[in-house]
């Protein structure tokens, strides 16, 4: 095999997004009306949608699956990460304590790929390096991929678990005496490890997507008068933007974030 190019997604690096839900033209009707993004009919399956944004693809939209067992009237984000080799990945996950929940063959959008669960039970997909670009381009762009971000029941074992996968590293940073973590690639920054509390029932482990907007405010509004519903509302997080949890018509929960500006 020759080497890597160029415009491939970096190892450890998220590189595509995909929103399962019951109805994908309806979700895809949605989404382009509140984020001002283009749906267009998908290719990988009937019924499937993309959304772009600017030309760049943002996610795809399929229904669910029950061979992954995916409930067929639930709606949820899934996030994908470059890795080198999705079978020696695979062998990786089963001896750090996660679950493969599917290897799937090689496809025409994405390459070959692996559902996994880490072992708190988030899923993510793992899939080899690809030359399409979903996600690319700069995360502040009103529409642009912003952030990803693990909520889960056991942060201090998600740490070990992603480090040993994925060879991340785990970075505790404070902002206003709030301490979070952030999992880097190199010394670059590709998602955030949140650890959930409260009495029970605790929400289960998930890895949440976040979109950029120009204004939060106006976005929560447009979702709302849409079918929508907060799932957390309105915070300022000092240096970083105002944000938003947001769970669309289908039941599919993601968070939008308005960036500072820099003056």
């Amino acid at each position: 095999m020759g080497s890597m190019r160029a415009d491939l997604y970096a190892a450890g690096t998220f590189c595509r997004r995909e929103l399962v839900t019951p109805d994908p033209e309806e979700a895809g009707a949605f989404y382009a009306q509140l984020m001002g993004w283009e749906a267009r009919p998908g290719t990988s399956e009937e019924g499937a949608m993309e959304v772009h944004n600017n030309g760049r693809e943002v996610a795809a939209i399929r229904r669910p699956r029950p061979e992954l067992g995916e409930p067929r009237d639930a709606a949820s984000w899934l996030s994908y990460i470059a890795v080198p080799s999705v079978p020696r990945s695979m062998e990786r996950v089963a001896l750090l304590g996660g679950e493969v929940i599917q290897f799937i063959e090689a496809t025409a959008d994405v390459g070959e790929l692996a559902i996994i669960a880490d072992p708190a039970g988030a899923r993510v997909a793992l899939c080899a390096a690809q030359d399409r670009a979903p996600c690319k381009g700069p995360a502040t762009v009103p529409g642009g991929c912003y952030w990803t971000e693990l909520a889960t029941r056991d942060a201090q074992r998600a740490a070990v678990f992603y480090a040993q996968l994925l060879g991340w590293k785990a970075r505790v940073v404070v902002h206003n005496d709030e301490p979070s973590t952030l999992f880097l690639v190199e010394d670059t920054p590709v998602a955030g490890l949140l650890q959930l509390h409260g009495v029970p029932p605790i929400p289960p482990s998930n890895w949440m997507v976040s979109f950029a907007v120009a204004s939060a405010e106006q976005t929560v509004a447009r979702a709302e008068g849409m079918g929508a519903r907060l799932a957390s509302p309105l915070a300022d997080i000092p240096g970083v933007g105002l944000a938003a949890g947001i769970i669309d018509p289908q039941g599919g929960p993601f968070s939008i974030m308005e960036p500072v500006t820099e003056e």
